[in-house]
């Protein structure tokens, strides 16, 4: 089989058949939650063209499925700054605010977008966030809940109740699934229910903590990787009101499992359970 004679000079792709390559790999990362490759393919591109709007939209969307709130927060300031207000653009930001424990920030920006498109669940439900946890607003934090179930009951859920009794039951399923050495960390040490974080406390690292944080230990990790077997937290606070939208008891104890292993991991300094295992 003979394929002919090579054409004569240089072929390759058409600079905008490579772009739009690059924005559906990108898309098709984070269809698949693959936040990484998606950041990476995105920066990639906003290397070559930093004002690509595409680009810098994809990329906000990554940072956050990522969880990397502050990068976002200068990401959609940016395309509301170059490219204007655009919903999408106002939501990723009043996101971000919220998130880096800007609530004030969040609620003006939350209340526009609620203004523009009152039939849109997420405006209500991130400004009813926002207005919780700056407190004083409680009222009008209910409302916007109201609000977001009424719209989608399936994605913004009222709260559940749960007795003192389901707390007790769910706490003592979630330790009995820790690993042992895990057990063993946090036997004795005291759990406490809190409503909503401090912000204070969210405020203590850089960048904070986010309002949405579900469970946080009480006290500093020691710096010497020597004092670890000898200092563990004073406490674990569990956050119920960031907790209480979960529909059923057995989430709740997946969730409180979760708590456990990620805070103990942050305090010990390591990334994954394997490491835990792995330590002598």
């Amino acid at each position: 089989m003979t394929t002919g004679e090579k054409p004569p000079g240089n072929w390759g792709l058409s600079p905008e058949v490579r772009e739009s390559m690059r924005l559906h790999r990108i898309q098709r990362a984070l269809d698949a939650e693959d936040w990484t490759t998606a950041m990476v393919e995105a920066e990639e591109l906003l290397d070559e063209q930093p004002l690509h709007l595409e680009g810098l939209q994809l990329l906000g969307r990554a940072l956050r499925g990522e969880g990397s709130r502050a990068v976002a927060l200068l990401v959609y300031q940016q395309l509301v700054d170059q490219f204007g207000d655009l919903d999408e653009h106002l939501y990723g930001l009043a996101d971000a605010r919220f998130h880096t424990c800007d609530l004030p920030g969040c609620v003006e920006v939350a209340r526009e977008l609620v203004r523009r498109d009152g039939a849109d669940g997420s405006y209500h439900f991130l400004l009813a966030r926002a207005l919780e946890h700056l407190g004083g607003h409680g009222s009008e934090a209910v409302s916007h809940y109201t609000a977001a179930y009424q719209l989608d009951p399936e994605v913004y859920r009222l709260p559940l109740p749960v007795s003192e009794d389901d707390w007790n039951t769910a706490l003592e399923l979630a330790t009995e699934r820790l690993i042992p050495a895990l057990q063993a960390f946090w036997e004795d040490i005291p759990v406490y229910l809190v409503r909503l974080p401090p912000l204070e406390r969210l405020l203590k690292t850089t960048p904070p903590r986010s309002p949405a944080i579900t469970g946080l230990y009480l006290g500093d990790p020691p710096e010497l990787e020597e004092e670890l077997d000898q200092r563990r937290p004073e406490g674990l606070e569990i956050y119920t009101d960031n907790l209480l939208r979960i529909l059923d008891l057995e989430e709740m104890v997946d969730e409180l499992q979760l708590i456990f292993e990620l805070n103990a991991l942050d305090w010990l300094g390591l990334r994954a359970l394997e490491d835990l295992e792995e330590a002598p």
